[in-house]
């Protein structure tokens, strides 16, 4: 049996099916659930919660890591907040900061919003 995908639409793709002994092809189609909510933009979290038929908001991340992998998640949801609210600071973080990272002055204290002191090592 032989798959290959295609993508029909922005929307929607087709999965061939074929078999080779017998040449018949089947065709499956899947409907991207957020397809209509990637064409708008909304003005806030709220909006968007209630459009996707959701109850809870989210405005703050806890974010309770250090280094690249912190960065690599701020900048993930910034990215994405601005694309779908325009406004990259929609969602806000805080960190765990140990002494050690406050000393070195660590990147992912600048990118945060807020943050919390906790004991070091």
């Amino acid at each position: 049996m032989r798959w290959s995908a295609s993508l029909q639409t922005a929307r929607s793709f087709t999965r061939n099916v074929a078999n080779t002994s017998t040449s018949n092809v089947i065709n499956v189609e899947a409907k991207d659930p957020f397809a209509d909510s990637r064409d708008l933009i909304f003005a806030t979290t709220e909006e968007l919660v209630k459009k996707l038929g959701g109850t809870k908001i989210i405005n703050k991340v806890l974010i309770a890591n250090n280094g690249i992998a912190a960065v690599k998640c701020m900048c993930s949801i910034r990215r994405w907040a601005y694309e779908l609210l325009r406004n990259e600071r929609a969602i806000m973080f805080v960190v765990m900061v140990t002494p050690e990272d406050l000393k070195a002055n660590a990147e992912y204290i600048k990118m945060a919003d807020h943050y919390v002191p906790v004991p070091g090592t």
